[in-house]
């Protein structure tokens, strides 16, 4: 068990009760779109016609069929990471929705049918670590014509440990990377603590899927945001904190819209295991990113105290890494 001075204690992020919307800092369930399906419409041939004057030949009708494809040469194909003409044909096979887009849902029903097919998974492409960016501010331009650019705009941004949030969020085990598709990564003060009622003195670290700001207002530009603090990012705690915000992202926009065979969510699934008693009274989406923690050997001392990750959490959570990621 982690034990910090009060000077530098890890302070625990927090996740409100759901007022009307849901103020929350992760994400209300979301619906996933119903697969469709698309057809080739027939080929209508033409009626032959004749003419008398000028006599013409009639040309002899023709009829157009589907070549036939092999559905074991689409499912082992080699795929890319997002729009191809190939994918299209997969996700039909697949039953997922159509769009030739091939991201985090295609990505985890290819895995299980070439799993239950027994056929190889060498043509799965890997999930591409999302995009860093970080903001330049010219520190010589005098206060009033500094343009800040983006995330730099934001209130409570700070900048001061940018570049150490982004490597520890980053640096995470590889098989929850597919959880940060367009998170953006921020060191500062999260704008909606106040609106919360949260300490304002920029020792909450947050995975904020709605960009709430202070007035409670959502859709905010650093909607689907993690917030890590100065004092988390110069503390021991970080590598803690990051993981632990990563598995609320992991959670919201992985596990919630992957499904098991019998068409549950593992999210739901793992919310099932974390009703212990000793832990009645405390958000399971909590416990849930600290048995993450722990799954993965880090100490989980915000929610969990010292208690151990089961044997059932540890079984399920390999089952949804294989599953999902």
């Amino acid at each position: 068990m982690l034990l910090l001075s009060a000077s530098c204690a890890l302070v625990e992020d927090v996740l409100p009760p759901a007022p009307t919307p849901a103020p929350r800092m992760v994400a209300m369930p979301t619906t996933t779109a119903t697969p469709t399906t698309s057809t080739v419409p027939p080929t209508t041939t033409a009626t032959p016609t004749t003419s008398t004057v000028p006599p013409t030949t009639t040309a002899t009708p023709t009829t157009t069929t589907e070549e036939p494809f092999d559905p074991v040469a689409v499912l082992t194909a080699n795929y890319r990471w997002g729009h191809s003409d190939e994918t299209y044909l997969l996700q039909q096979l697949l039953q997922v929705t159509v769009d030739g887009w091939y991201g985090p849902q295609t990505r985890a029903a290819h895995l299980r049918f070439l799993e239950v097919e027994g056929l190889s998974t060498a043509g799965v492409p890997p999930v591409p670590p999302p995009p860093v960016v970080v903001p330049e501010v010219d520190p010589d331009a005098p206060e009033l014509e500094l343009e800040c650019q983006e995330m730099a705009c934001w209130p409570g941004y700070t900048g001061d440990y940018q570049a150490a949030v982004v490597a520890a969020v980053t640096g995470v085990p590889s098989v929850l990377l597919s959880g940060l598709v367009g998170v953006q990564i921020v060191n500062g003060c999260w704008p909606g603590a106040a609106h919360f009622d949260l300490p304002d003195d920029c020792s909450v670290n947050v995975y904020d899927e709605w960009g709430w700001y202070a007035d409670g207002s959502p859709g905010n530009p650093w909607a689907n945001s993690i917030w890590i603090t100065n004092s988390t990012a110069a503390g021991p705690g970080l590598a803690y904190v990051a993981l632990h915000e990563v598995a609320h992202a992991y959670s919201m926009q992985v596990l919630d819209v992957c499904y098991d065979p019998d068409g549950t969510s593992y999210q739901t699934r793992l919310y099932a295991l974390m009703d212990e008693p000793q832990f009645a009274d405390t958000n399971p989406e909590e416990l849930l990113a600290d048995v993450i923690a722990g799954y993965f050997g880090h100490p989980y001392t915000n929610y969990r105290g010292d208690a151990q990750v089961s044997e059932a959490q540890s079984v399920l959570l390999t089952e949804a890494f294989a599953a999902c990621s």
